[in-house]
Formats: structure tokens, sequence, C-alpha cells
């Protein structure tokens, strides 16, 4: 009896669809699989062709992910596509398209904005992101009062206080991702 311990490749971690990195942060971009014999990991493009970056923009790992650094302001990245590949003796895989945009995060102007409202009424803040980066602002993360962290409602962002009072004044914050 001969049991045959060769498989193709097969993924342990497939990338997302989206992947943004940052001119601050940059970012690292799973793609892990298996296959017996171990499978040789690249990227390519929607066509199927392997795509290469440079060395100051990226480097690829041995397990295939792949790691874009932080950039300055003035280098021009451009948005791509593309699909991680696993191949050996045995088969061949790619992962969904995984788009993989460049951002620039710049210092954001914040402000807490709301109405007049009657006391013991409910009050509505919003936080409203005063900069050029507001389209890659997803969402607002958390509010802030005094040392207390408060969460958003899962719409907007918005934040309700139910019976309002005037008790003294309270400051509030946002903090946006």
């Amino acid at each position: 009896l001969h049991l045959c311990s060769s498989y193709g490749p097969s993924f342990l971690k497939e990338p997302q669809s989206l992947a943004l990195y940052s001119n601050a942060t940059g970012a690292l971009i799973n793609c892990i699989a298996r296959g017996e014999p171990p499978p040789n990991m690249d990227w390519v493009n929607e066509a199927g062709v392997s795509v290469s970056f440079p060395s100051n923009v990226a480097r690829l790992y041995h397990n295939g992910s792949l790691s874009f650094y932080p950039f300055s302001k003035g280098a021009y990245h451009e948005e791509r596509r593309i699909r991680c590949r696993a191949s050996n003796a045995y088969g061949r895989i790619v992962s969904r398209i995984v788009t993989i945009k460049p951002v620039l995060m710049d210092f954001l102007s914040v402000r807490v904005e709301g109405e007049s409202t009657i006391e013991f009424n409910t009050a509505l803040l919003r936080c409203k992101v005063l900069s050029s980066s507001s389209a890659v602002i997803t969402e607002v993360m958390s509010w802030h009062r005094g040392g207390l962290q408060l969460y958003p409602s899962e719409r907007g962002g918005e934040w309700k206080i139910s019976r309002s009072s005037k008790r003294g004044p309270f400051d509030h914050a946002s903090r946006v991702s």
C-alpha cells in the first residue's frame, strides 16, 4: 500500500478584497497557502501576469504576504487590483481580487455639531470631519467626555444624549478612523 502525501495548494489565509495603506503606517496583506510540495507564492494582475513592486514600495515574503511601506507625501503610489497566487506541481489557485489603495493621511479637523434642545429631552450630536480626507474616513470610532469613552450609534456615528440637562458644561470630542 502506497500513500500519496502530495497535494495541490489551498489557502490558510486569503487577503481581504480591500487593503488601504497610508503614508504614515504602511500595511501588511497576508496571503498564506499550504500544499505538498509547499507552493510557490506570487502576486498577479487581473490578467494573471506576475507583478512586482519596487523594493522601496513593498516587500514580498516567502509565505506570500505582501508588506507595503509608509511613503512620503510627495511620492506617487497608484491604486492596483491584484491577486495572490499559489502553485505547485499539483495545482494552482488564485485569491479574490484585492484592491490595493494608497491613502494620504493628513491632520483632520473634526467638529462636534448639535442643535439646541429643551432640558430633559434627547440631544443629538454629530461628528463632522472638515477635511479633504473626509472621503477616507469610514466611521466614528468613539466619543469622549471627560474620562469616559462613549460609543456611537451604528448609523452615522451620532451620539444621542437622553434626558439632557444644564448641569454644567460638558465637552464632547469624537474619534474617527
